[in-house]
């Protein structure tokens, strides 16, 4: 499958297919993320796309069901992951490990994309670290096994959409 990127930017989408054949994807993924500012440069997507499916010819009312996405600022992120595990849809909030010393209590808000997300200090991530966690996906289509999986509880129906009633 060839991996996309979805990068919003004001009330606008751009997409673009993320491979390596003339810049390395942890360069690409970096210079991507570094941008992110909460304003006009509100988040960034990566996801794969169907098999043997022109790029432009992506039904993007079907597709991405799984991603990878970040928000926030170059300097303070948060990255949610949204999978089919099981056979369900659900979607994570990332994070590294800690001690638990941290607050038990998301007490952080981080726009990501139109919307926001309370996070908690090990859920925020500068670009460079995010980068590092972009490019593991790129390659696995999962996060790194060494972050922490926070299941945000998005109630998600058979179709992969939240049902519209909960939005």
């Amino acid at each position: 499958m060839t991996v996309y990127y979805l990068t919003k930017i004001g009330k606008y989408a751009c997409r673009s297919e993320l491979n390596e054949i003339v810049i390395p994807a942890l360069e690409q993924l970096t210079r991507l993320l570094s941008l992110l500012d909460s304003g006009d440069h509100r988040a960034l997507v990566l996801w794969r796309g169907p098999d043997a499916v022109d790029f432009w010819d992506v039904d993007t009312t079907r597709y991405p069901l799984t991603f990878l996405q970040a928000g926030g600022t170059r300097d303070a992120m948060a990255i949610e992951w949204k999978t089919d595990r099981d056979g369900t849809y659900r979607q994570y909030a990332l994070g590294r490990p800690h001690d638990g010393s941290q607050a038990s209590s998301a007490n952080r808000e981080i726009r990501l994309g139109e919307n926001r997300i309370s996070v908690h200090e090990h859920e925020v991530f500068t670009y460079a670290e995010a980068a590092d966690v972009f490019l593991h996906y790129f390659g696995h289509d999962r996060p790194p096994e060494t972050l922490l999986l926070r299941d945000l509880q998005l109630g998600f129906g058979p179709d992969g959409k939240v049902p519209k009633a909960q939005l």
